[in-house]
């Protein structure tokens, strides 16, 4: 069973975004149809991350290279002194696939900007590195 199915099996309202996105692009009505900014509580599960290894990813980088630059794009080369240590660090085995006993390593992490992240995470089953690397690499050719 779906999780949307189980949900609504006990009376939860589900909201499938996919299809409020044709409603939207249809509609004429330029104004929110609710107030925003209210403080919303939520309990969830979450996947514990060791933050340390994160810094620690980005000051080897900081002593290899002397910045922090995408391993896929040229984000650093766009936008100048403004994306100057804009980074942030991915696992390339994917947290959700961890065990809970896996003690990460600086080589199991690569330092991508935020546009390439989304990217490797967009879609169900996490891209890998080179994937993408090949993917912008082969665009950026033909513009």
């Amino acid at each position: 069973m779906r999780a949307r199915d189980y949900l609504r099996s006990r009376g939860h309202t589900v909201i499938d975004r996919r299809y409020d996105a044709l409603d939207i692009i249809d509609s004429d009505d330029d104004e929110s149809s609710f107030a925003e900014g209210k403080e919303k509580y939520r309990l969830h599960r979450s996947r514990e991350r060791d933050s340390s290894i994160t810094k620690k990813a980005k000051v080897a980088r900081l002593k290899d290279t002397g910045t922090l630059s995408c391993d896929i794009c040229d984000f650093y080369n766009k936008y100048g002194m403004l994306g100057l240590g804009v980074i942030e660090v991915h696992h390339k085995v994917p947290v959700s696939e961890l065990d809970g006993d896996t003690k990460t390593k600086i080589s199991d992490l690569a330092l991508v900007c935020s546009n390439c992240h989304r990217m490797l995470h967009r879609e169900k089953s996490t891209m890998h590195i080179s994937e993408l690397k090949k993917i912008a690499e082969s665009y950026a050719a033909s513009v």
